[in-house]
């Protein structure tokens, strides 16, 4: 056989296998509220609220879940195939609309695509959002929210929070759930504390 026969057969040999080879699926979250554990106002405490864009850091601009390995725990990584719907930040803002929403705490919550003249306004910023997987692997959220004035133009309410969930379970889906879990807890100890302090 010649060469130049050989080098064709070689490179459709090659061709094929690299056809048949089977290509890492992606995956997409979202994070569930607990509908049932929200409290419901039986009278709204304000008239309207206006749900700004959430920032966020670094890596949770982008939707690839972001982990901490084992091997290195001061290094942040992200999944290559394991994504939310949304960036965290959207993801955040449409949670706060939905769980204000099924409170009652306002008669009206929008965002500001709507262009309403709201009396408040909730802004927020993720500064942590990930699974880490050390001896003891778990989950953080840290994040801040606040309540401001849109009238006055000052700050009513600034709530600080972080939440750690141990992972009892391996794996993304695991990951996924109790990242939900640790967005509810904060979503329900912000609305308490802002529900007493509206209420004085």
């Amino acid at each position: 056989m010649k060469v130049g026969q050989s080098l064709v057969l070689l490179g459709g040999l090659l061709l094929l296998m690299s056809c048949s080879r089977v290509l890492p699926k992606d995956y997409y979250y979202r994070v569930q509220l607990d509908n049932t554990a929200i409290v419901k106002e039986q009278t709204p405490l304000i008239k309207s609220v206006v749900v700004q864009n959430f920032q966020a850091l670094g890596l949770l601009r982008e939707r690839n879940i972001v982990y901490v390995p084992d091997s290195s725990p001061n290094e942040v990584r992200q999944y290559n195939y394991h994504s939310w719907i949304e960036v965290p930040a959207i993801l955040f803002q449409q949670l706060m609309v939905d769980f204000l929403q099924q409170s009652n705490l306002s008669e009206l919550v929008v965002t500001p695509r709507m262009h309403v003249d709201a009396e408040y306004e909730i802004r927020g910023r993720v500064d942590r959002f990930e699974l880490v997987q050390t001896d003891s692997p778990r989950v953080v959220l840290k994040m801040e929210i606040v309540l401001r004035s849109v009238k006055q133009n000052r700050m009513i309410y600034l709530g600080r929070y972080q939440q750690e969930i141990p992972l009892l379970k391996t794996g993304v889906n695991a990951s996924v759930s109790a990242l939900s879990d640790a967005v509810n807890q904060v979503y329900q100890q912000f609305f308490a504390e802002l529900r007493d302090y509206l209420l004085g």
